[in-house]
């Protein structure tokens, strides 16, 4: 951006030079010796009449850094936000995990009860394989909170960059 609007100032250049050669062609009439020779120049410019176009270049540029600076906010707002988010998985995956823990044990318990009474005789044995589906069901769903969970973690990880 300082580049753009130093367009429209002059600028200033000094050049200078040493050169010792054989035959220097600086020298006249060329001879077959070694000769130094040096220059030194100051040059100027000043566009004074550039039809807006180092103010455009300025304009342009300052446009350029200012959508920089709302690519940046906007990266961390979406970053911060998916922090949270991460976050909030990780609860709602822990909430589910402690319900799943509770229906493992409840359908134990339910099996334990269901086979204990078709050992008395009161119940059938379809009545303990309905119960042992049901608790391998409940012990998939702890399975599945497990892995979201996890799951959950690694998505938050990569989110704060680690």
């Amino acid at each position: 951006m300082a580049a753009a609007e130093g367009a429209r100032r002059p600028s200033v250049a000094i050049t200078g030079g040493f050169d010792y050669a054989r035959p220097n062609p600086q020298i006249f009439p060329r001879a077959d010796r070694w000769d130094d020779s040096w220059d030194a120049g100051v040059s100027a410019t000043w566009a004074l009449w550039d039809g807006g176009r180092a103010r455009a270049e300025a304009a342009q540029a300052r446009t350029v850094v200012d959508a920089a600076r709302q690519r940046l906010a906007e990266f961390d707002s979406v970053g911060a936000l998916e922090v949270r988010q991460r976050l909030r998985d990780i609860d709602s995956g822990r909430a589910a995990l402690a319900a799943a823990d509770e229906a493992v044990r409840a359908a134990t318990e339910a099996r334990r009860v269901v086979t204990e009474r078709n050992r008395a005789g009161v119940a059938i044995q379809t009545e303990v394989l309905d119960a042992d589906v049901v608790l391998l069901q409940a012990e998939l769903d702890r399975t599945r909170a497990i892995a979201s969970v996890r799951f959950a973690e690694a998505l938050l990880a990569r989110a704060i960059g680690k």
